[in-house]
């Protein structure tokens, strides 16, 4: 029984031992990594957005037709970044889904898609955590269209483009350069290979007023002028590529 005993320890000392020696390989120090790639993933309704142009919500409003001083709109997004220690370079594209509001016998939808170049700095850069300020540069397309709700029209196929629609506008298209700031908290790769949650909440402001025109040939007079204005809170998935560093000889 001691002989059993005596060799069942040293049996599960060499295996504890022969996995540390394992785990020291395939999981080294994060002080050891170089770089990492990183790809973000976000998935709509967990994700979201608040829209705000004022000149379009006063010259929708003095038609009667109702648009709230806010647009909301769930969103997906796909990027990827370099971060080499404190400084991370990335890129990003953001869809927002339609999102509608009804009132005052109007449907109004609206939706965006948007590409993004960030830079970020990791102003807590601990062992398990990292908090960045990233500022980006980027250009968004926002697409508007509204309807009256209280009456339908018929239309032929074969006049489409002869019969005059009555009581629906034409999509409205606004595109816009912008800058953003953002606050970005996610867990510090410690693997090779990771997948971290991250959390981002930032800002987008238009650099310049642009005025709304038409998806079409369509020449409109007198449109509102606008810069976008919009807060958005993602909460994201980001797979890392950790690359260990070259050790000297």
């Amino acid at each position: 029984m001691r002989f059993l005993r005596l060799f069942s320890l040293v049996f599960l000392s060499s295996f504890l031992k022969s996995n540390a020696q394992q785990d020291s390989v395939s999981i080294p120090d994060p002080d050891e990594f170089q770089r990492h790639s990183h790809v973000y993933i976000g998935a709509p309704f967990v994700n979201f957005n608040v829209t705000h142009y004022p000149h379009l919500k006063q010259a929708f409003n003095r038609q009667g037709i109702g648009y709230s001083a806010v647009q909301f709109n769930t969103i997906a997004s796909y990027g990827g970044a370099l971060q080499l220690g404190r400084y991370k370079f990335g890129v990003e594209a953001i869809y927002g889904l339609p999102g509608n509001a009804t009132k005052k016998q109007t449907k109004v939808t609206g939706s965006y898609i948007a590409y993004a170049l960030n830079a970020g700095y990791a102003i807590l850069f601990e062992r398990n955590r990292q908090y960045f300020i990233n500022i980006g540069v980027g250009r968004v397309e926002s697409n508007v269209s509204v309807y009256t709700t209280d009456a339908s029209q018929t239309l032929a196929f074969n006049n489409l483009l002869s019969t005059p629609i009555v009581g629906q506008s034409p999509a409205l298209v606004h595109k816009n350069t912008f800058l953003e700031i953002s606050l970005e908290r996610t867990i510090r790769p410690t693997r090779p290979v990771s997948l971290n949650p991250v959390f981002r909440i930032g800002y987008r402001m238009g650099i310049n007023t642009v005025p709304w025109k038409t998806d079409n040939n369509i020449l409109l007079s007198n449109a509102p002028v606008d810069r976008i204005h919009q807060v958005f809170i993602q909460s994201i998935f980001v797979i890392s590529k950790s690359h260990k560093r070259k050790s000297k000889v």
